[in-house]
Parts: structure tokens; C-alpha cells; sequence
């Protein structure tokens, strides 16, 4: 066996470290009840792991999406709750869009991924009643749309979403019919009364006294012939 001599500054030097790691075995010992790991093992500390899972939505019944099939990408951790999740598939709705990352005020009504799901068909089935925190990306063009006239989302929402049942034609019905607006314009009055005409048009010994603006708008015959002729 070969024998190594140290001078009096290496065996110094070796008593010193030695004593250093009596002391700090001693001091974890006090620190903790449980045993020194083995010499041969090294101590870690925990990470929290995260893995993801895949959530399927079924359109629910009574509402636009009706048939169709959705997917979500959720990010769990070690105790299987839901870290983030990403609504994966197409659909027309102002909360929910492809690769949009949900809110965490939805995440918050179901933790886990039942949870999640029902969430997630409370907002396809009654979206007017979800509220949206500060946080929330909305589409805000559907979700106007949504309140201002339901009717037309819920079909736009049906014919606009993959996978959905084929809308009715009693269904598409009530988004064909005018507006409000549009059905109180009654523009007979004018013609009856030729209130602000500034055109005459003469059919035969008749004489209509009609608003060059309409007929121009009617008629690109009657547009080009305003634009050429001068008035009389």
C-alpha cells in the first residue's frame, strides 16, 4: 500500500475539512427527525411536474353546437388539477376560439377536468349569462352580436361551427326577417304623398312625382340618365 506524507499545512488543511463535515452532519441531524441519506445518494429538491391531458366536449344538446365535437389541451400538475387549457377547436363564440387559452375566472368554476367540462357547457349553452373578468379576451363583435341579437348569433353560430347539426329552415326562418329598424322604414308614404321629390316622371298623362335618390339606388339605368341629363 503506498503511504502519502503530508506536510504540516496539507494535514492542517485535511483536520479543518474534516471537522467542517462533522459539524454539518451534526447540524443536519438537529435540523431534521429523519435519517442522513445514504453516502451513495444525492438529495433534490421536489419540482412540481406538469403533464397534459386532452378533454373532449360534446356539443350539448338544445344549443347552436349541437353535434359538434370539441377538444381542449389541459396542463395538470402533480395533483391532477388544471394548470392551463387551450380550447383547440374551431368554433363561432366569443369567449371560446381556436388555440385561445381559457381565462383563469373559467378555470376557477372547475378545477378539475369534470369540472372544466361543465363549465365549459354552461358558457356553449347560455353564453349571455357568462361574466368576463378584466382578464378575458372576448371577441367583441360576436359577443355585441350575441346581445344585440341572439337569434342571429345562434344561427350564425350553427352554420359558422364544424361538426354542428344542419340548421332548419324554421331555424333560419326568424334571421331572414328585416330588423326592427328596417321594417318601420315604409317608404310608400313618400311616394303617395311626393313629400321632397325632386323628380317627374310622366307615363303617358300620368305624372309621378318621385325622389331621384331612390330610383338611382334602384336603377343603374335611371342613375346613368340623372348623371347625363340636365335638370329641367
Amino acid at each position: 500500500m503506498a503511504t502519502v506524507i503530508l506536510d504540516a499545512a496539507q494535514s492542517q488543511q485535511c483536520s479543518l475539512l474534516s471537522s467542517k463535515k462533522a459539524k454539518l452532519s451534526e447540524r443536519l441531524v438537529t435540523l431534521s427527525p429523519c435519517k442522513l441519506p445514504h453516502p451513495n445518494t444525492q438529495v433534490m429538491p421536489t419540482t412540481t411536474s406538469e403533464s397534459s391531458v386532452a378533454l373532449t366536449l360534446q356539443g350539448p344538446p338544445s344549443s347552436p353546437y349541437e353535434g359538434a365535437t370539441f377538444q381542449l389541451a389541459l396542463a395538470m400538475d402533480s395533483k391532477r388539477n388544471i394548470v392551463s387549457a387551450l380550447w383547440r377547436t374551431p368554433i363561432y363564440h366569443p369567449v371560446f376560439a381556436t388555440d385561445r387559452t381559457l381565462c383563469q375566472c373559467v378555470l376557477a368554476q372547475g378545477p378539475e377536468p369534470e369540472g372544466l367540462r361543465a363549465a365549459c357547457i354552461a358558457i356553449l349553452v347560455a353564453p349571455r349569462f357568462f361574466q368576463p373578468c378584466t382578464h378575458c379576451t372576448i371577441d367583441m363583435p360576436t359577443w355585441t352580436e350575441l346581445h344585440s341579437n341572439a337569434t342571429l348569433f345562434r344561427c350564425k353560430a350553427q352554420i359558422k361551427t364544424p361538426g354542428t347539426r344542419p340548421i332548419t329552415d324554421s331555424e333560419l326562418q326568424p334571421c331572414l326577417k328585416p330588423s326592427p329598424c328596417q321594417a318601420s322604414l315604409d317608404l310608400s308614404h313618400f311616394l303617395r304623398s311626393g313629400q321632397y321629390s325632386d323628380v317627374k316622371i310622366l307615363a303617358g298623362r300620368t305624372a309621378f312625382r318621385v325622389h331621384r335618390t331612390i330610383l338611382a339606388a334602384k336603377s343603374p339605368v335611371l342613375r346613368e340618365r340623372f348623371d347625363t341629363q340636365v335638370d329641367h
